[in-house]
C-alpha cells in the first residue's frame, strides 16, 4: 500500500518536472518519459506553445497597424486651374498717382513690412509677375472641393493687383512699387471671379466660403487679413461674423472693402459685411482728385478711405495694368496695418484701428461722415505718430470780445462803400464838365475849319479931340451938316 503510494507520488513528481521542462522547451516540443502522464503534460506544453504562438501572431498583427498609425505626408499645394486667363500687362514707366501720395521711398527707412504675413482673401494671387517673386506663399483654395492647398493663381487678375499694392518690388522698367515689399502674401482663393462689390452682384462666392478662408488664414500664420468681398444687408451668414470674431480674438486685424455699390439717389447705401462688423476696418475708395469715388459705398461701415480709382498695380505674368475698386483701397490700408504691426507689434486690432483713424488726413467735409469715414489713411503718420498717454485736459475757451467783430466789419464795409460812391460821383461830374467844354468848342472849331487864329483886340473908347475952327481942314463938313 505504502509502496503503491510512493510509486504514484514519484510519478506525479516526475510528471511535474517533465511539464516544467516542456514549458521551458517552448514550441519545439519535448520527449515525454512517462506514458501514464503524457496527456496531462502534453496539454500543458501545448498550451504554452499556443500562448507563445498567439503572442507572436499579435505582435505580427501590430506591426502593420503601427505603420498605418504614422502621419500621412502633407498634401502638396496645387495650382488652381484657369479656363479663361487674363492677358499679361505691359511695363508702365510713369509713377502712378497713388504712389506719389503713398511715397514708399519715405516709408522705407522706417518700416518695410518685414515679418508680416498679409492674407488676401480674393481671387488668388499670380506668382508669375517678377515684382511678386519670392513674396507669395502657396496659400489655400476654398473653391476646390472643401478646400485644398494652393491659392497661388489668379485667372482674372484681381487679387494679384491687391497684393501688389503691398509687396510689389521695385523695378527698373516700371514706376510702380509696393509700400511694404518685405512682407509676405498668403493668397486665400474664395472666388474665381471678380469679387461682387458692384450693383450687379455676380460674385462666384458666398459668406461661407469667405468665412472658411478667414479661419484658415488665422490658423496658418496670417498677421493681417484683407477681405475683398462684401455682402449686403442682414443676410450675411453667421459663420462670417464668427470667423471675423475668431481672427480678432487671436489679435489679427481684419481689413475689408465696403464695396462699389453706391446709389446716388439714396442718402446712404445698405451696410456691407464683413466691413460693417465691429472691429473690422471698413475701407472706401478715392479718385485721383482725392474725392470719394463715384461707386464707393456710402455708409457707416466706412472707417477710412484710400486711393482705389484708376490705380496702377501688377498684372498677370508681367507688367502692370489699371484697376478700380474699394478692394484696391483695402490693399493700401492692409499694407499700412502691416507697417504699424511691424513698428508696434504689441498693438491690438482695436488700437490699430483707432490709430489709423486718428492719423488720417481730413477730407473736404472736415469731419467724419458716411462717405470718407475718419479721412484719408496716412501710412507715414500711422507709423510715426503716437497717441498721448496723458489724460485729456480741459482747455479754456477764448475770451468773449468786447467789440462785436461783425459790427466792426459791417461799419468798415459801409465806409468803403461810401468812399467808392464819392469817387464815382466825382468821376461822373468831371466827365459831364469835360463833355460840356467839348460841346462849346466844337461849333467854333468847325466855323474856322479847325484853323488856329489870333484873338481880336479888345475895343477901346478914346475921346475925340476938338479941333479949333480956325484950324479945321478945308475938307471938313459944315457944322450944320455934322451929326
Amino acid at each position: 500500500m505504502n509502496r503503491t503510494r510512493s510509486v504514484r507520488w514519484a510519478g506525479v513528481c516526475a510528471a511535474a518536472v517533465l511539464g516544467v521542462s516542456a514549458v521551458m522547451a517552448g514550441p519545439s516540443g519535448v520527449a515525454l518519459a512517462s506514458t501514464g502522464q503524457q496527456a496531462f503534460v502534453g496539454q500543458t506544453a501545448t498550451g504554452a506553445v499556443q500562448t507563445a504562438d498567439n503572442d507572436n501572431r499579435k505582435t505580427a498583427k501590430k506591426k502593420p497597424s503601427q505603420k498605418s498609425a504614422k502621419k500621412k505626408k502633407p498634401a502638396r499645394p496645387t495650382k488652381p486651374p484657369c479656363t479663361n486667363v487674363g492677358k499679361p500687362g505691359s511695363d508702365i514707366s510713369a509713377v502712378p498717382w497713388q504712389q506719389k501720395w503713398i511715397s514708399p521711398e519715405r516709408l522705407a527707412p522706417l518700416a518695410n513690412g518685414s515679418g508680416q504675413v498679409v492674407a488676401i482673401v480674393d481671387s488668388g494671387v499670380d506668382i508669375g509677375n517678377s515684382q511678386l517673386k519670392g513674396r507669395v506663399q502657396s496659400g489655400y483654395d476654398v473653391t476646390r472641393g472643401g478646400g485644398v492647398l494652393g491659392g497661388y493663381a489668379d485667372c482674372l487678375p484681381h487679387g494679384t493687383g491687391v497684393a501688389s499694392m503691398i509687396v510689389a518690388d521695385q523695378s527698373k522698367t516700371a514706376g510702380f512699387r509696393g509700400m511694404a515689399p518685405q512682407a509676405e502674401i498668403m493668397p486665400v482663393r474664395v472666388t474665381p471671379a471678380v469679387p461682387a462689390t458692384g450693383p450687379e452682384g455676380t460674385e462666384g462666392t458666398n459668406p461661407v466660403r469667405v468665412a472658411k478662408g478667414i479661419i484658415w488664414a488665422a490658423q496658418n500664420g496670417a498677421t493681417v487679413i484683407e477681405v475683398s468681398s462684401s455682402f449686403r444687408g442682414d443676410d450675411a451668414d453667421k459663420n462670417l461674423k464668427k470667423a471675423v470674431q475668431y481672427a480678432l480674438r487671436r489679435g489679427i486685424p481684419v481689413v475689408a472693402a465696403v464695396g462699389d455699390i453706391h446709389n446716388a439717389d439714396l442718402p446712404s447705401d445698405p451696410l456691407t459685411y464683413p466691413a460693417a462688423y465691429p472691429g473690422v476696418i471698413g475701407v472706401g475708395s478715392l479718385a485721383q482728385d482725392f474725392t470719394v469715388a463715384g461707386t464707393s459705398a456710402v455708409s457707416s461701415a466706412v472707417d477710412v478711405v484710400a486711393p482705389g480709382e484708376a490705380v496702377i498695380a501688377s498684372a498677370l505674368a508681367s507688367g502692370q495694368q489699371q484697376y478700380s475698386g474699394t478692394s484696391l483701397a483695402a490693399g493700401v490700408v492692409a499694407g499700412t496695418v502691416a507697417l504699424v504691426r511691424q513698428t508696434s507689434p504689441a498693438m491690438t486690432p482695436d488700437e490699430i484701428a483707432r490709430r489709423l483713424a486718428a492719423t488720417a488726413d481730413p477730407m473736404p467735409t472736415g469731419s467724419s461722415d458716411l462717405a470718407y469715414g475718419a479721412g484719408l489713411v496716412n501710412p507715414y503718420r500711422a507709423i510715426t505718430e503716437r497717441a498721448s498717454v496723458a489724460s485729456a485736459q480741459q482747455i479754456a475757451g477764448a475770451a468773449v470780445p468786447t467789440v462785436d467783430p461783425v459790427a466792426v466789419r459791417t461799419e468798415k464795409a459801409r465806409e468803403q462803400a461810401q468812399n467808392q460812391a464819392f469817387k464815382l460821383a466825382g468821376l461822373v461830374v468831371g466827365t459831364v464838365v469835360l463833355l460840356a467844354i467839348i460841346a462849346l468848342a466844337l461849333p467854333r472849331g468847325r466855323r474856322r475849319s479847325w484853323v488856329p487864329g489870333r484873338a481880336e483886340p479888345a475895343a477901346t473908347t478914346r475921346p475925340r479931340p476938338e479941333i479949333p475952327l480956325e484950324e479945321e481942314s478945308p475938307f471938313a463938313l459944315p457944322e450944320a451938316n455934322r451929326s
